[in-house]
């Protein structure tokens, strides 16, 4: 199995060998060449068939290839072409969700896309996006966590301040900003944001300027992460566009009840029992759907909503797909 893409580190937990990932000894070419424009492009194309090429050399013939993005597909189509190996890929790139992707890299997508055997998204929003698009089948495999490092919240404390949970990179695209103006319509609130990005400052700027509390943490690791979650009342996730939401999955692992804006990834995992998706983006939809699981948020079940979880997206559920998945293929 080789995974083509530097964007899945996390996936070499679910199969222990036979793997290849972007090597380190790369990263920083990778990252500094640009890939909005031809030349960058091939270049960066070179890059990883080297690699692609060296691990064949040095290892057993796979039996599959497994890309990640239509990136690693378009950098894996030589290698499957000249040893005669089925090449998959599983897509999860935002761009294909929002439209944000440019001519050029629309055409690498194309091609690559042409030259799999299968196609994978990681939620039925980004399945029918690419299917529009490209007029290609297109199944969904979701992601994963490993769930025994997100465990349950020990117990739900009473207290007069709500402790609210943020995570994720402070851009644009994840609209704290929005949370931070909701939770000045919310009574006795505290944020806890997790992350960090260019929006840091604006958004503490802006906090200042709501007089509201939060606090900041920065990045923080998942054992560290596995911490707020269990000690927190309630995740909200206000990101615009999400081909997945890994955070919503590791919070209701740890049975947090989450609010998020309907934005793709977030409506194949949130349901009634789970939480609230606020379907019409606005700061006092918003800040309503916060003070109602507030009001509720005896009522979940945190056992059953962590159940969920591990049914759906374990390492083990999602490793026995995607085995049956290679099954199919290789008997055909």
């Amino acid at each position: 199995m080789i995974h083509a893409d530097i964007s899945v580190l996390n996936w070499r937990n679910i199969f222990k060998s036979n793997q290849i990932e972007h090597g380190f000894e790369f990263l920083s070419n990778h990252w500094s060449i640009p890939r909005n424009s031809k030349l960058g492009m091939q270049r960066w194309l070179i890059i990883f068939q080297k690699q692609i090429d060296r691990y064949l050399l040095t290892h057993p013939k796979p039996s599959v290839i497994h890309a990640h993005t239509y990136l690693g597909a378009w950098a894996a189509i030589k290698a499957s072409k000249d040893h005669d190996i089925p090449l998959v890929v599983t897509e999860h790139f935002t761009g294909l969700l929002s439209g944000n992707i440019s001519d050029l890299h629309d055409e690498i997508a194309k091609r690559a896309y042409k030259e799999c055997n299968k196609i994978y998204a990681v939620s039925h929003a980004l399945a029918q996006s690419v299917r529009g698009r490209y007029n290609v089948r297109v199944d969904v495999v979701p992601n994963f966590i490993d769930v025994t490092k997100f465990s349950l919240v020990k117990s739900i404390v009473e207290t007069d301040v709500y402790r609210l949970l943020a995570v994720g990179d402070l851009i644009k695209r994840k609209s704290f900003d929005l949370l931070i103006e909701a939770m000045s319509l919310c009574s006795n609130v505290k944020l806890t944001l997790v992350g960090s990005g260019p929006e840091e400052k604006k958004l503490k700027n802006l906090r200042d300027k709501k007089c509201v509390e939060v606090e900041f943490v920065g990045q923080q690791n998942q054992s560290q992460l596995a911490h707020w979650y269990q000690n927190s009342d309630l995740l909200v996730h206000p990101s615009t566009t999400e081909t997945f939401g890994l955070v919503l999955i590791e919070a209701i692992a740890c049975g947090l009840p989450v609010v998020a804006f309907e934005n793709g990834g977030a409506s194949d995992i949130i349901n009634e029992s789970n939480g609230i998706i606020v379907k019409n983006r606005s700061v006092q939809n918003l800040a309503h759907a916060i003070q109602e699981l507030i009001r509720n948020r005896k009522q979940f079940n945190q056992q059953s909503i962590r159940g969920t979880i591990i049914n759906k997206y374990s390492p083990k559920v999602v490793a026995k797909r995607l085995k049956e998945e290679y099954a199919e293929l290789l008997s055909d």
